[in-house]
């Protein structure tokens, strides 16, 4: 159901993510092609806190904190791994894994190569209080208009 809770929790996780994705791009080696990171986590985050924090509302302006940062870290999690599915996809493509487990055992060493990314401390504070705003901001919208 449309709400506004719902509708600040996809518009402020989504700005966090796209401003987080691209301090990642200054952390990406040096001829990586980084394309449509940012708007891909952009609008997964704004998906995953839609249905994480935009549901949870009413409960209070210091668990808001809590949500948000919780829902920052679905997010977290839900972009790392299309990211590095969608690499072991086009790494597939070219014929370099021998089977479908030594595809997945790859994707789950991306997965971590991609979280070494986001161990800065600019991305790490980035996430930490911007999900804990955007969790403040999405609590204000439900008293403010729900």
């Amino acid at each position: 159901m449309l709400s506004m809770s719902r509708v600040m929790a996809f518009v402020t996780f989504a700005a966090v993510a796209w401003f987080a994705s691209e301090l990642v791009k200054f952390e990406l080696p040096e001829g990586m092609n980084a394309g449509k990171l940012s708007e891909v986590n952009a609008i997964l985050a704004g998906i995953v806190a839609w249905r994480v924090a935009g549901v949870r509302q009413r409960i209070g302006y210091s668990a808001a904190l809590g949500n948000g940062f919780t829902a920052m870290v679905a997010a977290v999690l839900t972009c790392l791994f299309f990211q590095s599915g969608y690499e072991m996809i086009m790494t597939s493509m070219r014929g370099r894994y021998d089977g479908p487990m030594d595809a997945l055992v790859e994707m789950a060493k991306i997965y971590g190569e991609m979280a070494l990314y986001l161990a800065t401390p600019a991305v790490f504070i980035t996430l930490l209080v911007g999900g804990c705003a955007a969790g403040y901001m999405v609590e204000w919208a439900s008293r403010r208009w729900n």
